[in-house]
């Protein structure tokens, strides 16, 4: 990690981003990643090679943005509102 924290979690305005960046950027482990994948939840990455796999940028981007939005009770999740 580089001394300047910010620095390590810059990514890219486009093209490809690996999975350890994809990991400090959402802040969460690789099982959750994955797990979130595959609910549907987060986007799939692409291969660029057979060993090399990777997400595109906006995709990151675009789920970034997703929690920016204002949050959505859970489905039978109970809300403040008295009717």
């Amino acid at each position: 990690m580089n001394q300047n924290y910010a620095e390590d979690f810059i990514i890219p305005q486009e093209g490809f981003v690996r999975q350890p960046v994809v990991l400090k950027v959402l802040g969460i482990s690789r099982a959750t990643l994955w797990r979130r994948i595959e609910s549907g939840d987060y986007p799939r990455p692409v291969k660029l090679s057979p060993r090399v796999t990777a997400w595109r940028v906006k995709d990151i981007r675009a789920l970034i943005s997703r929690f920016d939005e204002p949050e959505q009770p859970y489905e039978g999740e109970e809300t403040d509102d008295k009717a």
